[in-house]
């Protein structure tokens, strides 16, 4: 008796391609917990499906710009999972020989920019307010993932793009908002105040910079998809990242530190960014925070680090002190604490006795941090905290990344210890130099100890490639103590750390 064979269905219209697409993007993220090259090359698939439906004999304005759309949304969660996971690409650890040419799928972040950019262009009034946040995402990656530093140049060049993307976006909001949100009424001409696209100037030297105030009214993109108090919040979010990302890069300028950034620039972008930051305070003041329940924490962490970024730049550092005090025990403010003490170490005109102070208050820190993160990872393993599995491995790399930054910050200590005892016969400063050695070596060794073990059955793949890269990590950190040999991890470390600059 012959069985009846079904058909493979035949892709035709651009409405299969996008539909194959899309379900070949959900098998991808199954494969996820166990098998990292099928998930790449589901994706793969997915890319090509969506290729193949801008192509479709049937093919409309409005569906092609969905599918174009979506394969540059995926594109660039290809980068973000894949090629900056945390600062990390993990696709160096992975052998994806077999699977043929993927350079498609992991574009560089500015060609996906320019993706998006000609989306806005080709489509017009078709774009949906994701399009615009996921690109203001992108102009944010820019600055946090640069490897080389960014010129003046480009700086002002993407200060401006990203400005006007966020005022648009703003905008886009409180026109939906202001319909049942009185709050918002009339904060829309608020906003306008500060345009820079129509300023002239000279983006290579800066000649020319000057503030323009247009209150002329935007062009409005209409609404495809819908727009909350809790898409404002993440808008928000992002651009006080932005915000705190630019200022962190100029507070290095200002100490040296980025020497392709002229001052006439820096002082240009250091005044713009507060006007903008100034407008982005009056919005977030404005927010029913009952409508976005806890997610508002995101909003409230990313303005904090901008808070204390402006005390750092200051020097106020009494102010700093309270600010720190202020954090409380909650671990994400315990680091935001971290990272401004780091960028003050940056300021050559504090004394020894402040860097110190810098270092200790950053070690101090840390180790609460350490605490908190320990007693995570032992009641996820417990049970104690229920249906947290996945949070195991996540849980574990940020853990063994605080043991390592606290040996870092001993071995900074360590240095400096010994530039103090080198300049006169201190045998206190010795010992310390010691007990410091002492504890970094410790901390590395307990970090690679708890890096090494399993994670469990619900670890994901690219969790279990981040854990295997911490424990790197420390492990060529601690080799380097005891032997002295140099690895791939130390080379990267020599421009970064006096101490493996040094011995």
């Amino acid at each position: 008796m012959r069985r009846n064979v079904s058909k493979k269905h035949v892709l035709t219209t651009e409405e299969d391609f996008y539909v194959d697409a899309t379900s070949k993007e959900e098998q991808a993220e199954r494969w996820a917990l166990s098998d990292i090259k099928k998930t790449i090359g589901q994706y793969m698939a997915a890319v090509n499906a969506y290729e193949q439906g801008l192509h479709a004999p049937d093919r409309t304005e409005i569906g092609s710009y969905h599918i174009y759309y979506n394969q540059t949304r995926l594109l660039l969660k290809l980068h973000t999972d894949f090629i900056a996971c945390d600062g990390i690409n993990i696709l160096q650890y992975v052998n994806i020989r077999d699977l043929g040419d993927v350079s498609p799928l992991f574009l560089p972040l500015d060609s996906i920019i320019d993706r998006f950019e000609f989306a806005i262009t080709k489509f017009g009034d078709l774009c949906s307010w994701d399009l615009f946040f996921n690109l203001l995402t992108c102009y944010l990656s820019i600055l946090e993932e640069s490897q080389e530093e960014l010129t003046g140049e480009v700086l002002l060049k993407i200060f401006e793009r990203f400005v006007e993307l966020a005022q648009n976006l703003i905008q886009l909001h409180l026109r939906e908002l202001e319909t049942w949100d009185v709050s918002f009424e009339n904060k829309d001409d608020d906003f306008q105040s500060m345009d820079l696209s129509q300023q002239s100037f000279d983006s290579t030297t800066g000649k020319g910079i000057k503030e323009v105030h247009d209150t002329s009214t935007a062009e409005y993109v209409e609404m495809q998809d819908e727009i909350t108090h809790l898409t404002l919040v993440e808008t928000l979010s992002v651009c006080f990242r932005f915000v705190s990302t630019l200022m962190e890069i100029l507070g290095e300028a200002a100490h040296g530190k980025r020497a392709t950034i002229n001052p006439i620039q820096s002082n240009y972008l250091g005044d713009a960014a507060l006007q903008f930051t100034s407008q982005l305070k009056l919005f977030a003041s404005e927010i029913d925070r009952s409508k976005v329940g806890n997610e508002i924490m995101e909003l409230d962490l990313a303005m904090s680090l901008v808070q204390g970024l402006e005390i750092a730049i200051s020097a106020d550092y009494d102010s700093l002190q309270r600010f720190i005090e202020e954090s409380g025990e909650n671990l994400d403010k315990l680091m935001i604490c971290i990272d401004i003490l780091r960028l003050c170490l940056t300021n050559q005109n504090s004394t020894f006795s402040q860097k110190w102070s810098f270092c200790s208050e950053i070690g101090r820190l840390l180790s609460r941090v350490e605490s908190q993160l320990v007693q995570k990872r032992l009641d996820i393993m417990s049970g104690h905290l229920k249906g947290l599995e996945n949070e195991l491995s996540p849980t574990v790399f940020k853990l063994c990344d605080v043991m390592i930054t606290r040996s870092d910050n001993e071995l900074l200590r360590w240095t400096m210890k010994e530039s103090e005892s080198g300049s006169s016969s201190n045998q206190n400063a010795s010992k310390t130099s010691e007990i410091l050695l002492k504890n970094a070596g410790v901390l590395l060794k307990n970090a690679t100890a708890i890096a090494q073990k399993p994670c469990g059955f619900r670890e994901y793949v690219s969790d279990k490639l981040k854990r295997n890269y911490i424990y790197k990590q420390a492990a060529e950190r601690l080799e380097f103590i005891n032997t002295g040999k140099i690895t791939g991890v130390i080379e990267d470390l020599v421009s970064e750390h006096p101490f493996f600059a040094k011995r």
